[in-house]
């Protein structure tokens, strides 16, 4: 059975008498705006919603993400999203120096903390006020 263009495809009905591999999926979705997932089954459903008139587009990254970190001297005063902050050796290091202790680890209140600043886009969040969490204050 010759399969027709995704384009010329009426609804999910047609669409559904089809074998589509995972990749043609993703492309499909790409190609016309939709989110683009991993799995078979959840990137059928986003075609489902397309042909039923719900485009299900990609969640768009606040611009505090999308923005590269510039910042290359860490003080207590740099933002957490303006120096791009993971939980890596550099910060690992720099909170060791602050803090006087040889193996730093980044406690659960801290990395709750990060998490929410990332996902508020607080910019004014910064490097001391995430070290003050970590002495309790």
């Amino acid at each position: 059975m010759n399969r027709p263009e995704f384009d010329s495809i009426k609804d999910y009905a047609e669409f559904s008498k089809y074998y589509w591999y995972r990749d043609e999926l993703r492309k499909i979705c790409k190609d016309h705006g939709l989110k683009v997932v991993s799995g078979k089954i959840e990137l059928n459903k986003i075609i489902e919603e397309y042909f039923n008139g719900n485009k299900i587009v990609p969640e768009k990254k606040s611009s505090a993400r999308r923005k590269k970190a510039t910042v290359t001297e860490l003080s207590e005063d740099t933002g957490i999203l303006e120096c791009g902050f993971t939980f890596g050796n550099r910060f690992r290091d720099f909170f060791s120096k602050r803090t006087g202790v040889e193996n730093f680890k980044f406690n659960v209140d801290m990395v709750a903390t990060v998490k929410k600043v990332k996902e508020t886009g607080d910019e004014s969040f910064t490097l001391g006020d995430l070290l003050d969490i970590y002495e309790g204050r």
